[in-house]
């Protein structure tokens, strides 16, 4: 399932700059600069603004300024100045952050741009703020989601679980003192620099960055809204302005109760009934805390859910996790994984085994194998082309010469993608959550102990045995993890349903060790004697 795509029109900024910021460009379907976006809040809030519902929407632009990162004038011409499309004049928007990777800024008509504005900002006046960080809130606009109109659920919102793991054995950055003598003048001149060095530290860390939890019927409740059928997920990422992260499905209520637990107090030392709460969210997920900070008390997450009714804001939902059956047996990954492994020549010949095989059993026609590649497993699929007709109509067709040129054409850019790395192994991307447990325990202020131990993690229908966790981006080789997939009694009572997951201990420094990840990001979980 994906969001209802939208379409916008995309700019060369050359472009722009050869028409002197004044440029008219045909409208309507066949359009060379039209692009398609997946539905956002932006869009939303563009459609409760001017009534405009059709599915091209003329009220943004996305300039494209690859190559102009360093041209300091033209870019703050543009940003300064804005530009006009067909007499429209458009102004410096939001940009989400693969916008930003990509050098891609968003513009707005400037006849709904200060409504939109007072909607994203939701009347905030700062003083002073980290640009970098309010940009990038602001820019979750433009995340693609589903929506889930109507009230929210009731959210408590408590601080985040932190602890210290002790004497690690890490490479740090550590700051020097330098003096030397200036060659012109002879004078003693200081300094510092920064140099890399190996010992022991103590490692801070925060297990749930970025998680919180949410109770059975939520799950429930979003999957009629966005109209999932079948097996209801039990993890959500979603958006909010001001506000992302992963809510995990637990019965908490009954956790609590099982202890004797009737109240959870929030960071604002407001107790609030277990039986009340819908979710219980983390500080690192309410990216407005300091922003919506004025009276430091229960009344700024009130203002905070005031402001997000007056301007009609929703809950958004991005994505949430597979079914088991859906997981993958295989996965390509690319040449991060492989660099920093060490093996030999034999080794990797072994480990491209797969691989080689896979595109073998294509090219030779394998039925199973090229009706998945094709696309053809589905009865309800359609041909698009006539080679795929042709297989359709009679399966020896796979053995036509012919049709192997075209399935090798189809191959090349896969063969070639071998080559430099990427390679099937057996494992599947799932979703990094924290030991819910110990999430719980610290929520209703009970000692931290989670379910699992150092060195451990749980994985739903894993074996028990050794498994490399590993993330991208990746570039040295202590990002490869090794871990312990168990189970016990708190898991199989509390956690049994929750699928596609790589659950982490509270008690080493696992999450450091995958480039610093926070607990919404994809791992890639392969059995580890199939890689290593």
């Amino acid at each position: 399932m994906s969001p209802t795509l939208y379409g916008i029109f995309k700019i060369k900024l050359r472009e722009l700059i050869d028409s002197s910021y004044n440029l008219n460009i045909p409208f309507g379907k066949e359009s060379y600069y039209e692009i398609k976006q997946g539905d956002n809040m932006m869009f939303r809030q563009i459609r409760l603004v001017t009534g405009h519902t059709e599915t091209f929407n003329p009220y943004i632009i996305f300039v494209d300024c690859k190559g102009f990162h360093n041209d300091k004038d033209t870019m703050h011409s543009l940003l300064s100045n804005g530009f006009y499309i067909n007499g429209v004049h458009y102004d410096f928007t939001e940009r989400s952050a693969s916008m930003c990777r990509n050098g891609i800024i968003g513009f707005i008509d400037s006849s709904i741009r200060d409504k939109l504005d007072d909607i994203i900002s939701m009347d905030l006046d700062l003083d002073k703020t980290v640009i970098s960080k309010y940009t990038a809130y602001r820019g979750l606009m433009f995340s693609s989601c589903f929506f889930i109109e109507g009230e929210l659920p009731n959210i408590v919102i408590v601080d985040d679980y932190e602890r210290i793991i002790p004497n690690q054995h890490i490479k740090y950055v550590e700051e020097e003192e330098n003096i030397w003598k200036d060659n012109d003048t002879g004078e003693e001149r200081r300094g510092t620099s920064k140099k890399i060095v190996e010992g022991y530290k103590n490692v801070g860390i925060s297990p749930a960055d970025g998680a919180g939890i949410h109770c059975p019927e939520i799950s429930e409740y979003i999957a009629e809204k966005i109209g999932i059928t079948g097996k209801i997920p039990s993890i959500y990422m979603l958006r909010m302005p001001f506000f992302k992260g992963l809510t995990i499905e637990v019965d908490f209520k009954r956790f609590y109760k099982e202890r004797w637990i009737d109240e959870i107090t929030d960071i604002w030392g407001v107790n609030h009934k277990v039986q009340d709460i819908d979710c219980i969210w983390t500080k690192s997920m309410y990216k407005g805390y300091k922003y919506f900070m004025k009276d430091k008390t229960y009344k700024d997450w009130e203002r905070y859910k005031e402001k997000f009714k007056k301007y009609n804001h929703c809950l958004g939902i991005t994505k949430w996790n597979f079914r088991t059956e859906q997981e993958p047996i295989y996965t390509r990954v690319n040449y991060q994984y492989l660099q920093t492994l060490k093996f030999d020549k034999e080794d990797m010949i072994s480990l491209a085994d797969y691989s080689k095989a896979w595109v073998e059993k294509i090219i030779d026609g394998d039925d199973l194998y090229t009706y998945k590649f094709l696309g053809m497993i589905s009865s309800l699929s359609e041909s698009s082309n006539k080679y795929m007709e042709a297989i359709r109509l009679n399966k020896g067709m796979l053995k036509d010469y012919k049709v192997k040129q075209y399935l090798f054409s189809l191959l090349k850019k896969y063969i070639d993608d071998f080559k430099m790395g990427k390679i099937w192994i057996k494992g599947c991307f799932k979703i990094i959550i924290p030991d819910i447990i110990a999430l719980m325990e610290y929520a209703g202020g009970l000692n931290v102990n989670g379910c699992l131990e150092e060195g451990e993690f749980y994985g739903y229908g894993l074996d028990n045995k050794e498994y490399l966790i590993d993330r991208n981006p990746h570039i040295c080789p202590s990002e490869h993890v090794i871990l312990n997939r168990v189970t016990n009694q708190n898991i199989k009572d509390y956690l049994s349903h929750l699928e596609n997951i790589c659950m982490l201990n509270t008690y080493d420094i696992t999450l450091s060790r995958l480039n610093g990840a926070d607990v919404d990001k994809l791992v890639a979980v392969p059995s580890y004697r199939n890689v290593c």
